[in-house]
């Protein structure tokens, strides 16, 4: 093999691939009404109540933990 072309410093890490399951999710469904997957419960513990903002655009939604 010739590697003689190529640039290692070029070379990126490959990410980790994580299960479905281990990814912390939110659903939010056509009533409203949010749902956190189990990978997200484990995450935030006990808590169960957060203050909920979302961006004009609605392409992100941020919990706060300790904010009413």
């Amino acid at each position: 093999m010739d590697f003689s072309n190529l640039d290692f410093s070029t070379l990126q890490d490959i990410p980790v691939q994580f299960s479905y399951y281990e990814i912390p999710k939110l659903s939010i469904n056509a009533q409203g009404k949010l749902a956190m997957n189990s990978a997200l419960r484990k995450k935030v513990g006990d808590q169960r109540e957060f203050r909920a903002r979302i961006t004009p655009d609605g392409y992100y939604l941020a919990l706060y933990l300790e904010a009413p």
